[in-house]
């Protein structure tokens, strides 16, 4: 299992590297959203999706009424409306500034007890030659220890595993990258260097999907914000529920293999 999250982790990471794009501010031109939604089995979970989430290029893998193990979709923070690309110049940080890519995937279990204990056996990989740094936005804080080396790249890990909603598992670029609007990175650009955009991968469950595993990136500026893009992402999975009357493209869909 928690060799799907790490490919997930590097799909995901490869993918916003590439392919997602935000509406610049001063992009002029107005995105067209589409409203049609489409019917997708989910892990046995039956989601009625608007198609405007998925990324055009992807959307030949979804099939209306069809089954899948996992889901790709992409949005923009903090209303969670889908992205829609601006097609414009704008610096990549610019337009990837407040997009957010949400991946859900298998997961295998089904009660609260069951999502905690495998949360915690993704963070003890990740916590591998990591000791405690402290408290971060009410997250436990870990980083790499000096001098180690760890499977896990060198990122800093937070987490938090007490009750309730909040818990969570976020692997970020560690500090030692500067936030691109910062002035150690106009520093680092007057020297001719490359100034990397610092990257968080959340992981979380949803009462909601019990079968899924969720895992939402956006860059490193919105971790002071995890609880409430939790929120947010928790929030519009549960609509993904709601078969609203005379919908267009929800169709009456039984599940796959069913009679």
């Amino acid at each position: 299992m928690m060799q799907k999250i790490v490919f997930w982790t590097l799909v995901t990471g490869s993918l916003l590297a590439v392919a997602v794009h935000l509406v610049h501010p001063g992009s002029t031109k107005a995105p067209r959203v589409e409203e049609k939604r489409i019917v997708i089995w989910l892990n046995g979970q039956r989601i009625f999706l608007p198609i405007a989430y998925i990324p055009p290029r992807e959307r030949g893998l979804y099939q209306d009424g069809h089954g899948t193990d996992a889901l790709r979709i992409e949005a923009v923070l903090p209303t969670l409306a889908p992205f829609v690309d601006p097609e414009d110049n704008s610096p990549v940080f610019d337009r990837y500034r407040d997009e957010i890519s949400i991946l859900i995937g298998p997961a295998g279990v089904n009660s609260e007890a069951e999502r905690r204990e495998l949360l915690a056996s993704y963070a003890k990989d990740w916590l591998e030659s990591r000791s405690k740094e402290g408290q971060r936005f009410g997250l436990q804080r870990y980083v790499l220890e000096p001098g180690a080396r760890s499977a896990f790249v060198h990122n800093d890990v937070y987490l938090n595993l007490g009750p309730g909603p909040d818990q969570a598992l976020i692997n970020c670029t560690p500090d030692s990258v500067p936030d691109p609007e910062s002035p150690e990175a106009a520093q680092l650009r007057r020297k001719g260097e490359l100034v990397k955009n610092p990257m968080c991968e959340h992981t979380f469950f949803s009462p909601r999907l019990p079968k899924s595993v969720i895992q939402v990136s956006y860059f490193r500026r919105h971790l002071p914000n995890w609880r409430g893009i939790q929120a947010s992402v928790l929030k519009f999975i549960d609509s993904l529920s709601d078969d609203r009357p005379g919908q267009q493209g929800i169709p009456s869909a039984a599940e796959p293999g069913s009679t």
